[in-house]
């Protein structure tokens, strides 16, 4: 009995030609997590019964937590409904800072709160990659003030909100959370968000008539200091901005167990491995069968004695019949079933090669 109607590893052709809400990066060429390895894969071969993909890959890690992107960073309007999405999602986003992310990020040796806004905005150094390095990372020098300004923003919604206890009970636990990310990354520019804002863009600090509106605006700044808010608004501007557009795509942002920052499909689930192919432009997520397995009990279990489709009870009987073959299957074979692409800070430049290489086997892919 298969695990679905089709293998895992065989694309649904509308998904495939279409490529709905897609990061750029999982479809392009550009990176090579296995550039050097210069090993041409024999296969991939598919078994005689065309159900099995046989597949060389080198296992990278195993995801331990995950949070979902949706609804960060939104501006929620006065309803309970939209306060209780964004709040729960910045919420989580500030948990996971504080819990799941280091201070320093000890794959490439840079800040942890930064790496998980790279990561996080990943797609967006894919887009912009012929621009410098250090371009790039103006995106992310102000994070800690980003964070700080998501979570005052969202409380200044509260503060309009008809529903008070509701409302103080979400700003004391905001407040809580971020406290926590602060302690956690001690070595962040905290505080810093003090300056009133501009509608000024960097483009304006170019021009010389813009002085006396610089002036006049921050009349406690001198020009040189005027000028670098200006360009750190901007920066925190655009920030936000590509933050809420990710807000709206279907992704997990994750951790492993060696501590590896990812980005990853709304279906990975803690647990799944991350596999790195052989020429192959990104890494790869696969769900053990045992896992699977697993999964599909717990849903069935889910199921005995509550309605399903149509206001219909499905039988005790039937039910415990399915887990019971399904509990009866775990352990028979050693194989995956794909979840998809990912992003990995520090993987995706080919960083991990050398220690790689040598572990390369053979997998099946149901």
């Amino acid at each position: 009995m298969p695990l679905s109607e089709n293998p895992s590893w065989v694309l649904d052709p509308s998904m495939y030609t279409t490529r709905v809400l897609e990061p750029a990066y999982m479809s392009n060429e550009y990176f090579f997590p296995l550039p050097s390895t210069h090993i041409i894969d024999a296969g991939p071969r598919i078994s005689p019964d065309g159900t099995t993909l046989l597949l060389n890959a080198s296992k990278l890690d195993v995801i331990t937590k995950f949070s979902t992107t949706r609804n960060i960073g939104d501006s929620p309007d006065n309803s309970v409904q939209s306060q209780e999405l964004a709040y729960g999602a910045l919420v989580s986003f500030l948990d996971f800072a504080a819990h799941e992310v280091p201070n320093e990020y000890p794959h490439a040796k840079s800040s942890g709160l930064q790496t998980l806004f790279k990561v996080l905005l990943s797609y967006v150094y894919f887009l912009h990659r012929s621009k410098s390095p250090m371009e790039l990372h103006g995106l992310t020098s102000s994070t800690s003030t980003a964070l700080e300004r998501l979570v005052k923003n969202f409380i200044e919604t509260l503060d309009q909100s008809l529903v008070s206890e509701i409302s103080k009970t979400m700003k004391e636990k905001l407040l809580l959370a971020l406290d926590q990310v602060k302690r956690k990354h001690p070595t962040e520019t905290w505080g810093n968000d003090t300056q009133p804002d501009t509608d000024l863009t960097a483009d304006d600090t170019t021009n010389n008539s813009t002085t006396p509106r610089l002036n006049s605006e921050h009349p406690k700044l001198t020009k040189s200091q005027a000028v670098e808010h200006v360009r750190r608004e901007s920066a925190l501007r655009t920030l936000e901005f590509y933050l809420s557009a990710t807000a709206l795509l279907p992704l997990k942002y994750f951790t492993t167990q060696s501590g590896f920052l990812g980005l990853g499909p709304a279906s990975l689930l803690e647990g799944d491995t991350i596999f790195l192919i052989p020429g192959g432009s990104t890494p790869i997520i696969f769900a053990h069968i045992d896992n699977v397995l697993r999964r599909k009990i717990v849903d069935l279990r889910r199921r005995v004695g509550k309605k399903g489709l149509g206001g219909k009870i499905p039988s005790t009987e039937d039910l415990e019949k399915q887990i019971h073959e399904l509990e009866a299957r775990i352990g028979e074979k050693d194989g995956y079933q794909l979840v998809g692409e990912a992003y990995v800070e520090g993987v995706m430049q080919g960083e991990v090669v050398d220690s790689l290489e040598s572990q390369i086997r053979r997998i099946d892919i149901f």
